[in-house]
């Protein structure tokens, strides 16, 4: 998961491991996660755009 998006192995257990003490439950933890990780990959693949965009311009 952390490898598919890039994002740091420890930021997604430090998640997961907060909301289950919070008694969160596993799939409620997951679909958050699973959300978290689209949004970061969207934002990071905009931020590239934005980048060329300036590059090209």
């Amino acid at each position: 998961m952390a490898m598919q998006d890039e994002l740091a192995y420890t930021d997604c257990a430090y998640l997961a491991i907060a909301a289950i003490q919070k008694d969160y439950t596993a799939w409620e933890v997951e679909i958050t996660l699973r959300q978290i990780r689209i949004a970061a990959k969207h934002s990071y693949e905009k931020s590239r755009q934005r980048g060329a965009l300036l590059c090209a311009g």
